[in-house]
């Protein structure tokens, strides 16, 4: 009965309401855009929550009332429709953040910061919260306090991305929120509004920047760089390998090239090998006829050996500086010498080994006798 006789008393009033919500409404227009009288004087609000089973909506009559729940917005219903005859009031749409999604913090500042309190806790949020200003948004309410000089402030900070998430999910659902607030205890507990809540700084004005445009601009910007400090990299390793290439095939070339003067010479070689040939037993046969000319008759050669180009002779003579200075006269031969010290076999005879190099490219000449005459 009682409850029928309220809705009864709240149904005739509502066209009042409505006519004052009005007046007041045109009284808030002529007032200064910064002045925050529509969030502290006798305007309702909707206060709207995001729970796992929906958007919850509570209506708070005016501020420092306890609100009044309105039950869950489902997909297929619209704000109106929720709000039947309140709607036509204009209330102040809410958004209400529970306690575990804030950062709540109970701190003291000197008095004399009152009136730029906002100023001060935004360049101090990061010494009393996890965030900054510019990653959360903060809100405050002041407490009493004991200390002389002193206030007590109750700081609540919300990361900004969390805000978004919810704003963005109100919006899909037709709901512009106008304020944030959080809330810090139970309905009629102690708070700003008397109901628990502490508003936010913001307002529809200053909405929250994407925090993910800045991230993708730096990502982007990240992939230029590396692709920048790696470009001179990729040119040079470019280069370089084309430079391997070309020096592969010109070594593959001087290979081959290599390949066919070997080979050309070896042909050159076999061709003129029997020339050659030819001409080495020639001049060895007409050394042995200088040899046989020029040795005197008491001498005797026991040996005989050719290499390269160099010639040994082992006997026995009469005289063996006689015989140096014989071969010494011949053309075909040079630098005579002893290769051992000579050696007396007999009275008549000394063992001898002379050695000489074969004059190159010089045609054997004819034997001079003891007296320098040709015989």
């Amino acid at each position: 009965m009682k409850t029928s006789t309220q809705d009864t008393i709240r149904d005739l009033l509502a066209p009042a309401k409505a006519w004052l919500a009005w007046w007041w409404d045109v009284v808030l227009r002529a007032l200064p855009p910064n002045w925050s009288v529509r969030s502290r004087l006798f305007v309702p609000s909707v206060w709207v929550s995001l729970e796992p089973a929906g958007i919850r909506l509570a209506w708070q009559a005016a501020p420092g009332m306890a609100p009044e729940d309105l039950g869950t917005l489902t997909a297929e219903q619209s704000p109106d429709d929720v709000l039947g005859q309140r709607a036509t009031l204009k209330p102040r749409w809410l958004l209400v953040v529970s306690a575990s999604q804030a950062v709540l913090k109970d701190v003291t500042f000197p008095a004399a910061v009152r009136n730029r309190l906002a100023e001060v806790l935004r360049f101090e949020l990061d010494r009393h919260t996890p965030f900054s200003a510019e990653t959360a948004i903060f809100g405050y309410e002041e407490q009493p306090s004991d200390l002389p000089g002193r206030m007590a402030i109750r700081i609540a900070a919300v990361p900004r991305r969390v805000l978004q998430q919810q704003l963005d999910a109100l919006v899909r659902q037709g709901v512009a929120a106008e304020g944030i607030a959080v809330r810090t205890g139970a309905d009629g507990a102690d708070g700003a509004d008397g109901a628990g809540i502490i508003h936010m700084q913001w307002t529809p004005d200053t909405p929250l920047p994407d925090r993910t445009a800045p991230r993708r601009a730096l990502a982007v910007t990240a992939v230029l760089l590396v692709a920048l400090l790696l470009a001179p990299l990729l040119v040079k390793r470019f280069a370089v390998h084309h430079m391997e290439q070309q020096y592969a095939a010109i070594l593959h070339d001087a290979r081959s090239v290599a390949a066919v003067d070997r080979r050309r010479e070896l042909i050159q070689e076999k061709l003129l090998f029997p020339p050659r040939e030819r001409e080495a037993r020639r001049r060895v046969i007409d050394l042995l006829r200088d040899l046989t000319e020029a040795l005197p008759d008491h001498s005797h050669v026991h040996g005989l050996r050719f290499e390269d180009g160099n010639v040994r002779i082992d006997g026995q003579t009469a005289s063996a500086a006689e015989l140096v200075e014989l071969l010494e006269a011949l053309a075909s031969l040079e630098e005579v010498r002893f290769l051992s010290p000579t050696s007396r076999v007999d009275a008549q005879n000394e063992r001898f080994q002379i050695g000489a190099r074969i004059t190159p490219g010089m045609p054997p000449a004819a034997p001079r006798g003891r007296d320098g005459a040709t015989p």
